[in-house]
């Protein structure tokens, strides 16, 4: 008679290698960390089950039962070692896999690390799913970590640990504290300012950056044609219309000017 136990462990790993996960990040190569610890969880336990608008003891006391008590902890235990590893990878809701590995994952804490952007993106879908699995009854915290791939994992565990505790002294807790004490922000926040408002205001910025250094090249590829045409006529130059494009400064024209002592034109022959 062959006995089999299945053993739930959160052990997502996109790569062991920390090097392969900075390269896997958008922008700067440098690796997040990020812990997560359930609010208020103990109160939970202690007084999850109580009813305080009843009069007697008994009726205030009638569902805080072993049975109730053992299947919270079973179910809490359930999210973080197995249904993480389906919110990680993608498997939940079809989503891409994310470049992070867990390091633990167990009872009500998380530690993993990866990728930055896909840490955070992590953190957040984390949040939306424990969220929707508690029915919004329980609440999540996050302290976001960014360092460089060669920074040992122990003070970086130590340093996002710090900001998690900062995220949870948040009034309400349910926080994420970003990189730095300065910006710890409830999780309605995070996403509905931080990452809506200045995310969109950042990549509006980038856009428009993107086109004045397409104008800028355009301007500078014309003025290198006219000068090229410049030199192929440089002993037919009538009084015209300068050849100055709107890429030439004053100063090229002064030195100009000192050179050949007269103002470069268009060649006007043969028109």
């Amino acid at each position: 008679l062959q006995y089999s136990t299945r053993i739930y462990v959160g052990d997502y790993a996109f790569s062991n290698s920390i090097e392969a996960l900075a390269q896997e990040a958008n922008g700067v190569k440098r690796i997040g960390v990020c812990r997560m610890d359930v609010d208020n969880l103990g109160q939970a336990f202690v007084a999850g089950f109580e009813r305080p608008e009843k009069a007697t003891a008994q009726e205030r006391e009638h569902f805080v039962t072993i049975s109730r008590t053992a299947a919270f902890s079973r179910q809490m235990s359930l999210f973080f070692k197995c249904y993480i590893n389906d919110i990680l990878s993608g498997r939940f809701e079809s989503k891409p896999a994310l470049a992070v590995t867990v390091v633990y994952s167990g009872g009500d804490d998380v530690f993993l690390l990866g990728a930055w952007n896909d840490v955070v993106e992590a953190a957040l879908r984390i949040r939306q799913a424990f969220t929707a699995f508690s029915c919004g009854a329980l609440t999540i915290s996050a302290g976001l970590a960014l360092v460089d791939d060669h920074y040992p994992v122990r003070l970086s565990a130590a340093a996002s640990g710090d900001l998690e505790d900062l995220a949870k002294q948040e009034p309400d807790k349910d926080a994420v504290c970003l990189f730095e004490s300065a910006h710890c922000y409830g999780w309605n926040t995070f996403t509905g300012r931080v990452l809506g408002e200045k995310k969109a205001a950042l990549e509006a910025f980038s856009a428009r950056a993107v086109k004045s250094v397409e104008l800028h090249f355009c301007i500078g590829r014309s003025t290198f044609c006219a000068r090229r045409r410049t030199r192929r006529t440089a002993n037919c130059s009538l009084p015209d219309t300068p050849i100055c494009s709107p890429g030439w400064s004053r100063r090229a024209h002064r030195l100009r000017l000192a050179r050949t002592g007269r103002l470069q034109t268009r060649c006007t022959a043969g028109r």
